[in-house]
C-alpha cells in the first residue's frame, strides 16, 4: 500500500510541478501578450475599454487614461463616470447611438467632443465600439477604442477651408488653368466659369493631346513652346487670336513647369487669360496715338513733351524746322534750356520748378536760340502729363512771336512821335525860356563886361537845365532794346513827373517808398512808360483832381500777379480820379491800335505793355466809370542785398594834380577845339584831340616811347570813317592793356553806352559834360 502512496504522491508533485511550468509559461506568454497590446495602444495612440450588462462596472486601458487626461491612478471604473467625460451636448446623441447599437448587433463608428480633465480643453474623439455577445449572440457587454482625433480634425478642417478658399479664388478670375502631363495630354483644369476663352467647353479637352482638341497654327506654337521649357526650364508665353462666337478674342497664355508633392516635374501648368478689352484699349490708344502725332505733325506750331528733369521726349516736325536740330539731337542729348540764349536758361531752369509746384502757372516769353545760333522771339504755354495721377511732364505749346514783336517793336517807334506831339509844347516853352535866359545874360556882358562872372554862373545854369531836358527828351530818339543797369525808379518817377505834367492844373499826390529795392532797367525806357501813364492820367481828368503815384516793396507767391514767379519785387502804382474805363474795354487797351480817344491811335498803351513784359514784369489795371483808374507795374527786385549795392559818392574835385595826358577822339571840331582850349588854361592837363581815329591811334603809338597816354577818351560814333571808338580802343589796348579809356557820347543806341564794362571801358562821359565832370571822372579811372 506504501508504495502506491509513494507513487500517488509523487505522481501528484510531478504534476503539480507540471501544471506550474505550464501555468508559468501561460503567464508568460499573457505577459508578452499584455505588453504588446499596451504598445500597439501606446504607438497608435489608441486606447482600450470594455464592460458588461450585469453591472455598472468599466475596465479602461492605461492609453486610455491618458488620452483623457487621468493620472495612472485614477482609473474610470464606473459606465457613468465614464459617459460624463463626454461633451454635455453630444452625450445624448451619443447615447441613443449605442443603444441602437445594441438593439441592431451592429458595431458604431462615431465622433464625440470630450473634455481633457487635466488641461480643461475640448478635444475630438473617434471610437469604434462593438457588441460582445454570449454563445447564444445575446448581448451581453460592450468593447471599444478611442482615439484623439483633434489634431485630425483641425488638419481636415484647414484643407476644407483652403478648399472654400481655392474654389472661391477661381471663381473670381478670369484665366483659366490646365494641367498638362509630360505626354502633352490634359489631365485636369480650374475654373470652368470662363468658357469665352475657349471655342469648346474645358471637359472637353481632358485625357486629349492638344493637337485633337487646339486649331494647328495654335497646337503649334504650343509644341515649340514646351519644346523650349524642356531646354532651360524657363517659363514661356505667346499670345493668339481667335474667332469666337463671331467675335475676335485675343488671348494670352503662359506655360511653366508642374512639379508634383515631393517637388518632380509631372507636366506643365498652363494658364489661359482673355485680354481681349485691352488689347482693344491698346488698339484705339495706338490709333489715338498716331492721330494725335499726325495732328501735331500738321500744326502751324512747335510741340514738344519734356520730364520733370527737363530731358526732351517728344517733338514735333515744326520743332525740328524751327530750331534746326535733328529728332535724334531732341531726344538724345537736348535739355529744354539748351533752347534759349544763355542768358535765359536759369530762368527756364527756376520756370520748370515753379511748374512742378504749380502745373497750372500761364504763358512765358523767352528768346529761343537755332543750332546754327540765330534767335527769335518765342511764348511758351505748357500744359501737364499725368501718368497714373502723378505729374510726370509737361506738354509745351511754342508759338513763333517774333513778327508780333517786330510790330510792337514799330508801335513803340509810331508811339513816340505821338508823345512828342504832346509833348512838344511844354519841351518848346521850356527852350525857349532857357534860350532866352542865355542870350539876355550874353547881352549883359557885352553891354557890361565888368558883370561877366554872374552872368556866366547864369548861363552854365542855363546849360544845365538844357542839358537836364535834352536827356528827357533823348527816350524818344532811343533804340528799343533795353539797356540794362541798375536803377532807383523813385528818381525815374520824379524826372516823369516834371516832365509830363508840367503845366497840368491837377495836383500831384507822390508816396515814394524811401527804402524802395532796387532794380535792373532800361532808365529811360521805364521813364518813357511813367509818361505814358502820367499823360493818360491827366488827360482822364476833364475837371482839377488828384493824381497819386505810390512805390513800395511788396511779396509775391507763384503766379499770385500773372505769370510771375515767388520773389520780391517792387511795384509802381499810378492812380487818377478820371473818367475810368468800361468793363469791356479793359481787356483790350494793351491791344495795339485800340484806343477810346477820339484822336487817339491807340499806341501808348501797347507800348507800355511791351516795355514792361521786356523787362520781365507786370502790368495790372484796375478802373471804374467815373471813379478813376489805377496802374500797378511789378519789376523785380535786384537779386543781392543791400549792403552789396555800393553807392558812389561825388569826389570833390582837386584844383590840381600831377600831369596827365589824355588822348581825345571825337569828330566833332568844337568839341576838340574846346578840350584844348581847357588844356591851355589848366596846366596839369594835356589833352591831344583827333577828329581822325587813325591819326590818334599812329599818335598813342609814338608816345609810348617817351611820354605815354594816362587816359583815352573816345567818341563812339566818327562820322566820315569805317571804324568807331570802340575799334580804336581795341587798337590801342594791343599797345598798351592797361590803358584807362572813357566812353564819350551824346546819344547811342548802341549797347557799349549802357554797358561799357562790357566791352572794356573803364568809365562814361555824357555829353555835354561841364570841366569839373571831367576831371572827376578822370579822377575816378585813374584812382587819383
Amino acid at each position: 500500500m506504501l508504495p502506491i502512496l509513494i507513487f500517488i504522491s509523487v505522481s501528484l508533485v510531478a504534476s503539480l510541478v507540471y501544471f506550474s511550468f505550464k501555468l508559468n509559461k501561460i503567464k508568460t506568454k499573457l505577459n508578452t501578450l499584455k505588453t504588446r497590446f499596451d504598445n500597439l495602444q501606446r504607438l497608435s495612440q489608441t486606447g482600450y475599454f470594455d464592460g458588461y450588462f450585469i453591472d455598472d462596472d468599466v475596465w479602461w486601458s492605461e492609453e486610455l487614461n491618458k488620452l483623457v487626461g487621468l493620472k495612472p491612478e485614477e482609473y474610470i471604473t464606473k459606465k457613468a463616470d465614464a459617459l460624463n467625460l463626454i461633451f454635455e451636448e453630444d452625450r445624448e446623441e451619443y447615447i441613443k447611438q449605442l443603444e441602437n447599437s445594441i438593439a441592431t448587433g451592429q458595431p458604431l463608428r462615431t465622433e464625440y467632443r470630450g473634455k481633457n480633465i487635466r488641461t480643461g480643453e475640448i478635444r475630438h474623439y473617434w471610437t469604434n465600439v462593438e457588441v460582445i455577445k454570449d454563445e447564444e449572440g445575446k448581448p451581453i457587454g460592450l468593447r471599444g477604442t478611442v482615439q484623439d482625433n483633434t489634431e485630425k480634425k483641425a488638419i481636415q478642417k484647414a484643407l476644407s477651408e483652403s478648399e472654400v478658399k481655392q474654389a472661391n479664388v477661381m471663381s473670381n478670375i478670369d484665366d483659366l488653368i490646365f494641367i498638362v502631363d509630360e505626354n502633352e495630354i490634359f489631365i485636369d483644369y480650374y475654373n470652368s466659369s470662363t468658357n469665352d476663352i475657349l471655342y469648346k467647353m474645358p471637359k472637353d479637352f481632358l485625357y486629349k493631346h492638344h493637337s485633337e482638341v487646339l486649331p494647328e497654327s495654335i497646337s503649334q506654337t504650343f509644341a515649340e513652346t514646351i519644346k523650349q521649357i524642356k531646354t532651360d526650364g524657363k517659363s514661356r508665353q505667346f499670345d493668339y487670336s481667335m474667332d469666337i462666337n463671331g467675335e475676335k478674342k485675343w488671348n494670352n497664355v503662359k506655360v511653366s513647369i508642374y512639379k508634383g508633392i515631393e517637388g518632380k516635374k509631372e507636366g506643365y501648368i498652363v494658364v489661359a487669360r482673355d485680354y481681349t478689352e485691352r488689347k482693344k484699349i491698346e488698339e484705339e490708344l495706338i490709333e489715338n496715338e498716331i492721330n494725335f502725332k499726325s495732328m501735331m505733325e500738321s500744326l502751324p506750331v512747335a510741340v514738344m513733351e519734356v520730364d520733370l528733369e527737363g530731358n526732351i521726349v517728344y517733338v514735333n516736325g515744326k520743332t525740328m524746322e524751327w530750331f534746326g536740330y535733328t529728332k535724334e539731337e531732341f531726344l538724345s542729348s537736348l535739355k529744354t534750356f539748351d533752347l534759349v540764349v544763355p542768358s535765359q536758361r536759369m530762368l527756364i531752369k527756376e520756370n520748370l520748378k515753379s511748374r512742378i509746384k504749380n502745373p497750372d502757372l500761364g504763358p512765358v516769353e523767352y528768346t529761343g536760340m537755332k543750332k546754327n545760333g540765330e534767335n527769335f522771339d518765342v511764348i511758351l504755354f505748357a500744359s501737364a502729363i499725368k501718368t497714373n495721377e502723378e505729374l510726370s511732364g509737361f506738354r509745351g505749346v511754342l508759338m513763333d512771336i517774333s513778327e508780333r514783336n517786330r510790330h510792337l517793336s514799330e508801335i513803340q517807334k509810331i508811339t513816340k512821335l505821338e508823345s512828342l506831339g504832346i509833348l512838344a509844347g511844354g519841351i518848346a516853352h521850356n527852350f525857349k525860356n532857357i534860350l532866352a535866359a542865355i542870350t539876355l545874360s550874353v547881352d549883359v556882358i557885352k553891354m557890361s563886361p565888368l558883370s561877366i562872372e554872374k552872368q556866366l554862373n547864369r548861363i552854365s545854369s542855363s546849360l544845365e537845365q538844357a542839358n537836364a531836358l535834352a536827356t528827357r527828351f533823348q527816350t524818344f530818339t532811343k533804340s528799343n532794346e533795353p539797356s540794362l543797369q541798375t536803377v532807383n525808379v523813385n528818381d525815374i518817377v520824379v524826372n516823369a513827373v516834371e516832365i509830363a505834367l508840367a503845366g497840368s492844373s491837377n495836383m500831384t499826390n507822390m508816396n515814394l517808398d524811401n527804402n524802395l529795392f532796387p532794380t535792373v532797367a532800361d532808365g529811360k525806357q521805364l521813364n518813357e512808360v511813367f509818361l505814358n501813364l502820367l499823360i493818360n492820367a491827366n488827360q482822364a481828368m476833364t475837371s482839377s483832381g488828384i493824381i497819386t503815384i505810390t512805390t513800395d516793396n511788396v511779396t509775391l507767391e507763384n503766379n499770385e500777379i500773372q505769370n510771375l514767379l515767388a520773389g520780391e519785387y517792387i511795384r509802381i502804382v499810378i492812380e487818377d480820379e478820371g473818367v475810368g474805363i468800361e468793363d469791356d474795354a479793359i481787356e483790350e487797351i494793351f491791344t495795339p491800335f485800340y484806343t477810346t480817344k477820339k484822336d487817339g491811335q491807340g499806341l501808348g498803351l501797347p507800348t507800355v505793355y511791351y516795355i514792361i513784359k521786356n523787362h520781365n514784369g507786370a502790368i495790372t489795371v484796375e478802373s471804374e466809370v467815373n471813379k478813376g483808374t489805377k496802374f500797378s507795374i511789378y519789376l523785380k527786385r535786384l537779386e543781392q542785398s543791400e549792403d552789396k549795392i555800393k553807392t558812389i559818392e561825388k569826389k570833390k574835385v582837386k584844383k590840381s594834380f600831377a600831369k596827365t595826358r589824355v588822348l581825345l577822339v571825337d569828330d566833332d571840331i568844337n568839341i576838340t577845339n574846346s578840350m584844348i582850349d581847357i588844356a591851355e588854361v589848366i596846366t596839369d592837363i594835356e589833352i591831344h584831340s583827333f577828329n581822325n581815329p587813325i591819326k590818334a591811334i599812329n599818335f598813342f603809338k609814338e608816345s609810348l616811347t617817351n611820354n605815354p597816354i594816362d587816359v583815352a577818351i573816345l567818341d563812339m560814333t566818327l562820322v566820315g570813317y569805317e571804324i568807331d571808338g570802340l575799334d580804336v580802343l581795341n587798337e590801342i589796348r594791343k599797345l598798351d592793356p592797361n590803358i584807362k579809356a572813357l566812353v564819350f557820347s551824346g546819344h547811342s543806341s548802341k549797347p557799349v553806352v549802357s554797358h561799357y564794362h562790357e566791352f572794356g571801358f573803364n568809365g562814361r562821359l555824357e555829353k555835354p559834360c561841364s570841366f569839373y565832370t571831367l576831371v572827376e571822372t578822370i579822377n575816378d579811372v585813374l584812382g587819383s
